[in-house]
């Protein structure tokens, strides 16, 4: 009886440690993706210039 304890203990960290894991990984792809669409300029974030074809008009 005592082993079925330790094991449902565990089963309940192995999940909660699964589920951190996921939510980290998926705060860093949201922040991968933000960084990647916005620069930091003096405290200020401006979105770059992303290339969309033909509708970018030339200066």
């Amino acid at each position: 009886m005592a082993w079925s304890r330790w094991r449902e203990r565990l089963k309940f960290w192995q999940l909660a440690a699964a589920l951190a894991l996921l939510t980290a990984l998926i705060a860093l792809g949201v922040s991968m993706v933000l960084k990647s669409l916005y620069v930091q300029d003096r405290g200020w974030y401006e979105p770059k210039d992303l290339p969309r074809g033909e509708l970018i008009e030339k200066k």
